[in-house]
């Protein structure tokens, strides 16, 4: 309970109007920063931090280049998250490193998200990712302590359970891209590597709101309406 009303706090007390309608959270992530809080749906979000610490590259992508995108799943059953890149902006990207020399881009985003029931489940995909050797790339996603990694080998998404006890969570993405170039020989020019991905998508499965049944509804009503025609008859008598 201390840490649902630290998160809410963060999230709803924060500076800033909410951004954009209340079914899409939409925009870059340098206008989240600026608005603060954006509801929709039965969801709340704030990007709490975001950095390029440890970035080798001569220009990494700015808060104004990575775009996001927050839309409840059908039912509300729970969110998806979504970071990409603006128009002209180039995918996440690590290249052009020296001969003998490597390059690396480190991106970190943290936000907090608030639903409407506890979040049961994460799930992390990696849309676009490609590497051109030598370089490779990998995206850590933090949840309630719980982590799901993807990295350039084998599957492009994973999948977490979490611990179902709160409905305010902390999130951090991690995205790392690593590329070097070889030195090359006489024979050999040197080999230039390359690390891309287009989006990091973050979805959470919640325990569905309850939504009272027809019958349930009208039971409820009938009861109401005896309770109120009983309480006339005493006060009546």
């Amino acid at each position: 309970m201390k840490k649902l009303g630290l998160l809410a706090a963060v999230v709803l007390l924060a500076g800033g109007a909410p951004l954009f309608g209340s079914s899409l959270c939409t925009g870059t992530l340098q206008d989240l920063l600026d608005a603060g809080v954006c509801n929709f749906d039965l969801f709340s979000v704030q990007v709490l931090s975001f950095s390029t610490t440890g970035s080798t590259i001569a220009t990494p992508l700015s808060a104004s280049q990575i775009t996001f995108t927050a839309t409840a799943l059908t039912g509300d059953a729970g969110a998806s998250v979504v970071f990409g890149t603006t128009d002209g902006a180039g995918p996440f990207l690590a290249t052009g490193a020296l001969p003998g020399t490597s390059v690396s881009a480190q991106y970190h985003i943290t936000y907090a998200i608030i639903a409407p029931n506890v979040f049961l489940s994460e799930l992390l995909t990696v849309g676009g990712g490609t590497i051109s050797l030598p370089a490779n790339y990998s995206v850590t996603k933090t949840a309630e302590g719980i982590t799901a990694v993807v990295t350039n080998f084998g599957r492009q998404s994973s999948s977490a359970v979490l611990p179902a006890d709160s409905n305010a969570i902390i999130v951090s993405d991690d995205i790392v891209l690593n590329a070097s170039t070889t030195r090359g020989g006489r024979l050999r020019p040197p080999v230039v590597g390359s690390a891309r991905i287009s989006s990091v998508s973050d979805q959470f499965a919640i325990n569905p709101p309850a939504i009272p049944e027809p019958v349930t509804c009208l039971l409820c009503g009938s009861g109401l309406l005896v309770f109120g025609f009983v309480s006339r008859r005493r006060r009546r008598k």
